[in-house]
């Protein structure tokens, strides 16, 4: 058995970087959404630069998650597609 070094090193750095990618996101996306959380109650009670602020992090961390679950589709699809179609 012989193993090509150069290939096992890239699919090794590969799905590291992959992965920190895809925590990273979503852990941007979780601390997003908690400042919108923490601004929520000056929000409901009227202040319009607060409202401001929870819809920004709001649709920031919810376009995060996105990100993170097309990026983990995609790798997803990328195992399926190598395991049932390499010949």
């Amino acid at each position: 058995m012989n193993i090509d070094w150069t290939k096992f090193y890239e699919v090794a750095i590969g799905a590291i970087g992959f992965t920190a990618f895809v925590v990273v996101v979503y852990s941007l996306g979780v601390r997003l959404l908690t400042n919108a959380q923490h601004v929520a109650p000056a929000a409901a009670k009227g202040d319009a630069k607060a409202s401001r602020s929870e819809l920004l992090n709001r649709v920031a961390a919810y376009a995060l998650f996105a990100l993170a679950f097309v990026a983990l589709a995609y790798g997803v699809f990328l195992m399926f597609d190598k395991m049932y179609n390499s010949k």
